[in-house]
C-alpha cells in the first residue's frame, strides 16, 4: 500500500491480487481533512506495482476533476464551505481577498491623511 501527495490530498493506494486470476486490482482511497472517499476499478495488471501506479494516475486525474462522475468535491472544504461547490467556494475566497485589500487600502489611505494633517503623535 502506497500513499501519494497531491494538492492537498493524499491518494492511498489499495491494490489487492485476485484469488482466481492473480491479477491485481485497482482499489484506492482519497483522503482529506480526515474524511475519504473510496474508490475501485475493474482492470487488472499483472503486478501490484502497476496496479498501484494506475491508482495513483487515476486519484490525480479525479482530484483534476478529469473523470466524469468521480468527484472529490466534499473533501475540498471544511466547516461552512463543505456544503459549496467548487466555483462557489473561488468565488467566496476572491470577495474576501478583496475586503482584505480594501481593509489594507482604507488603513493606508487613513495613514496617510493622519500624517498629511500634522497630527501624528
Amino acid at each position: 500500500m502506497t500513499t501519494t501527495r497531491y494538492k492537498g490530498f493524499s491518494i492511498q493506494a489499495r491494490p489487492y491480487q485476485t484469488h482466481v486470476s492473480r491479477q491485481w486490482t485497482v482499489d484506492f482511497e482519497i483522503h482529506r481533512n480526515g474524511r475519504k472517499k473510496p474508490f475501485s476499478l475493474n482492470e487488472h495488471y499483472a503486478t501490484e506495482r502497476e496496479a498501484g501506479v494506475r491508482c495513483s494516475a487515476l486519484g490525480r486525474r479525479i482530484i483534476d476533476g478529469g473523470i466524469a462522475g468521480w468527484s472529490v468535491d466534499q473533501l475540498r472544504s471544511t466547516g461552512f464551505l463543505r456544503g459549496l461547490r467548487d466555483g462557489h467556494r473561488h468565488r467566496l475566497a476572491a470577495a474576501g481577498k478583496m475586503l482584505l485589500d480594501l481593509g489594507i487600502l482604507v488603513l493606508l489611505i487613513g495613514g496617510a491623511i493622519v500624517l498629511l494633517s500634522g497630527s501624528a503623535p
